[in-house]
């Protein structure tokens, strides 16, 4: 675009809608700016409820959450996951489902007008909208005029619609391309992903091709989701939060069975804010809260720790590794990738947060679940991506949709190449990289080799090797080339022989490093020496 612009990137959950914004400058530039909150108690998403009072009174995000977990009027009506039924293959739930996300977005919103100043909105607003990459053309669709009926711009044709494969992809690799870079693990190039977008409603899967280009661009393609629309196994996080909510009704009794609208959101913001962390470092939780389970009516609950966790919740968890499994089937079946072809796992959404979902991946045992072969995961751990914030994750994607990848040119090893001649003690060693050197470089090098005492020849053998690594410890042998460089007709072997190593002088031996500090060509053109006795032919391209 040739003006400034804002691009609001709308993340619309089963049961958390997040938003993010960056502005981008026609200079070049672009910046996160504050994200958007819920100024009913100050959080940085929206949750995606609509509470319908019997009087008329309609409360949104987290008053009504809230309120609905506290006892409700007759004739109230609480609206949740009203977004898995726009696929719904009945007509009134979807029409139903429709309706209510019209109306969720439009308080959105007001929320977002309300705060253009202190986000620093410009005149100029793109909506990037995210979907599922299985959602079907006439859902993206309406997605895409929501956009504009809700007010967020003026026109459709500011209106964006990204699946959520391609902006989790965005958002993480923003965050963790430099650093695979500088450990050689991903560079530039063409990778197989996997993305499990782990939320409330529903599992959702993605194994595609990802393109890393020069330039920071991405491209995704080759896109296989699963499970498919008509797939039974959700696999959301809502099920964990049933198994919970059964859990301690069991041992509540009455007084659980009366108050049940209580015990399930408390028993969610208990998983949320207790028990899903301290489970992740392997520590036993407490079933605490002052207004239910510190009560003598749930005097039975006993400590969980992962375990009892394992023991409530293994049906889900084997469900979900077969939705797995059935997505790798998939992918196998359409683009040839299995699961030891998977280079990076992108794990998004609030419950991806469980530590059963990384141990599954990394081969661990659970509750007797077969593990799969993810080979290179369970090698390199570091493959497995995740934001601190996972539920933001898809919302950073789609407000970075304009925003170049941070390609960071450097290496963590040094370089040093080394000439000698075989049959002679002649060599040497010379630094040609530094760690943590930008790269690319190019380096002019001269190396005097004395070949006193060698026999007269007329073509002298030099071996050049590249090395890389620490200095400080070890250098590894990266590449060796072997080359013959002829000898002037009047050549003295008891004079030294010259070699200096220029850029733009004929080439001998081409050692190409790409920019994460990755050999990638080699190749040798014999040369000649010169009246001085230079070698203009060794040519270092990094």
């Amino acid at each position: 675009m040739n003006e400034d612009y804002t691009i609001v990137g709308i993340d619309f959950g089963t049961s958390t809608t997040v938003v993010r914004v960056r502005n981008y400058y026609v200079d070049g530039r672009s910046v996160q700016t504050k994200a958007l909150l819920d100024d009913f108690n100050g959080r940085d998403n929206f949750a995606t409820v609509i509470l319908e009072r019997k009087n008329g009174v309609r409360k949104y995000g987290h008053e009504a959450d809230e309120a609905s977990g506290r006892r409700l009027d007759d004739g109230d009506v609480v609206h949740r996951n009203f977004k898995v039924d726009l696929i719904s293959p009945d007509v009134g739930r979807r029409d139903r489902a429709k309706a209510l996300t019209r109306e969720f977005l439009s308080f959105v919103c007001q929320k977002l007008e309300g705060q253009r100043y202190n986000l620093e909105l410009l005149n100029t607003v793109v909506a990037v909208v995210s979907v599922p990459a299985k959602w079907p053309k006439d859902v993206r669709d309406f997605m895409r005029r929501v956009g504009v009926e809700a007010g967020f711009v003026a026109d459709a044709s500011q209106v964006r619609v990204v699946d959520e494969p391609t902006a989790a992809s965005r958002a993480t690799l923003t965050s963790h391309l430099p650093d695979l870079m500088k450990d050689h693990v991903i560079g530039l190039g063409r990778y197989n992903v996997m993305m499990v977008d782990m939320g409330a409603g529903t599992t959702d899967l993605a194994v595609f091709k990802l393109q890393i280009g020069q330039q920071g661009d991405m491209q995704v393609d080759s896109v296989v989701t699963f499970p498919t629309v008509d797939n039974p196994n959700l696999c959301g996080g809502r099920e964990i939060d049933a198994c919970l909510c059964a859990h301690a009704c069991d041992a509540g009794g009455e007084f659980a069975v009366k108050n049940r609208r209580q015990v399930e959101y408390i028993v969610k913001k208990f998983k949320e804010n207790l028990l899903s962390p301290q489970l992740r470092n392997n520590e036993r939780c407490l079933w605490k809260d002052e207004f239910f389970f510190d009560r003598d009516e749930f005097s039975r609950l006993n400590d969980i720790d992962r375990k009892v966790f394992e023991d409530l919740t293994k049906r889900h968890w084997r469900d979900w590794w077969n939705v797995v499994g059935g997505a790798l089937s998939a992918a196998h079946r359409m683009i040839d990738v299995g699961p030891e072809d998977i280079d990076l796992l992108i794990l998004t959404g609030g419950h991806s947060f469980w530590y059963c979902a990384e141990e599954l991946f990394l081969g661990k045992s659970l509750g007797g679940i077969a593990p799969l072969p993810f080979a290179k995961l369970q090698a390199e751990p570091c493959r497995i991506l995740t934001e601190s914030n996972r539920s933001a994750t898809v919302a950073l994607g789609l407000a970075l949709a304009d925003a170049a990848l941070p390609f960071v040119p450097t290496s963590t090893n040094g370089y040093a190449l080394k000439l000698s001649v075989p049959g002679c003690e002649a060599s040497q060693m010379r630094t040609i990289v530094e760690p943590s050197e930008e790269l690319p470089v190019s380096r002019m090098l001269e190396y005097t080799l004395d070949l006193a005492g060698g026999e007269m020849r007329s073509m002298v053998p030099v071996r050049v090797e590249l090395y890389c690594g620490n200095q400080s410890k070890s250098m590894r042998l990266a590449a060796r080339t072997d080359v013959e460089v002829k000898t002037p007709e009047h050549f003295d072997p008891n004079l030294p022989l010259r070699m200096m190593a220029v850029l733009d002088a004929n080439v001998d031996v081409d050692y190409g490093l790409s920019a994460e500090g990755a050999v990638t060509a080699l190749y040798v053109e014999n040369g000649t020496l010169s009246g001085n006795f230079n070698v203009t032919n060794i040519k270092v391209n990094i």
